[in-house]
Order: structure tokens, then sequence, then C-alpha cells
């Protein structure tokens, strides 16, 4: 860029999209963490091997390992995706194509949560009958406009960074 010129409106509407998004995919990440940490200390691993048998006995230890696991790679996914709104405030265009790459991967995700709303199947396993099942609940409301408005968002923040290559070529 030109020296003293200054930053398209989009490039920075980008960037704060970017700095937002990732902020909120980090505190999900912490809830993810939370939850696999109560899930844990639940005690319910007992429960489970008397009604189905030790083989079950770590099931709900493993589940909020997984959980875990999770929302700690969530917390990567955000600490990038914030690095990579801040980048694009200062021109960067790697960083620039790194917002582009990390939105797209948030809008597959986006797209099954969104996929996964309007189903409205809920998992769940009763343990007075040791059974998994689908329960149709229909569509989730609340889950459909959250999943569109974060769609929107890196869809919005996907397009801006796309229309705005010309702000980082020197």
């Amino acid at each position: 860029p030109v020296p003293g010129a200054a930053r398209p409106g989009g490039v920075t509407a980008a960037g704060i999209l970017l700095i937002i998004l990732g902020s909120l995919a980090a505190v999900g990440g912490l809830l993810f963490i939370l939850g696999g940490a109560l899930l844990a200390s639940a005690g319910v691993n007992e429960q489970i091997e008397d009604q189905l048998g030790p083989q079950f006995g770590g099931l709900f230890t493993a589940a909020a390992g997984v959980i875990i696991i999770v929302g700690v790679v969530a917390i990567v996914y955000a600490v990038f995706k914030i690095i990579a709104g801040a980048k694009v405030l200062s021109l960067r265009n790697g960083w620039r194509i790194a917002g582009i790459v990390l939105c797209a991967v948030a809008c597959v995700g986006w797209v099954i949560s969104l996929i996964g709303a309007i189903q409205g199947n809920e998992q769940g396993f009763d343990i007075g009958t040791s059974e998994f099942g689908a329960v149709a609940t229909g569509p989730s409301i609340g889950g459909i406009i959250m999943a569109l408005l974060f769609l929107a968002g890196n869809v919005i923040t996907i397009v801006l960074l796309a229309r705005n290559g010309q702000a980082y070529r020197r």
C-alpha cells in the first residue's frame, strides 16, 4: 500500500469480524473444556458400569476427554482467527488468505450445524432401557438462528476479504 493511504473500510470490517468471530470461538472452546471437566467429575461412570457392565465403566471419562480435546482445538483455531484479524488490519496478504481459509472452514461447520438444527433429532441414552436412540424433537429455532448468524458472519468476512484484495498489493 502507498504510505499514508487509508485502509479500505471493507478491510477494516473484515479484520474486526475475524477478531469478533475468533473471540466467540474461543468462548465456545472454553465452554467445551468446562463441559468436559464437569462430565468427567459427574460420577456417572459407576452407574453406567452397574447398568451396562464393566466394559462401559469409563465411557463418560473417555467422552469427557474427547470433549476437552475439541475445546482445545477450538481455542487454537480461535487464536489463529484472532491473529488473522489483527494481521488483516495491518494489510498482510498471507493473513488475508488465512482469514479466508479459516472462515471457509467455519462455514462448513456452520452448514453442518444448520442441517442438524433443521433436522431436529436429539440423540440420547436412556439408562432405564440401556438403549441409545434418536428422538424427533423438530427443528431447533435457536440453533437455526445461531447457525445462520455465524454462517452469515463468516460468508460476509470471506466476501470482504476477497473483494478488497487490491488493498494488499504493494
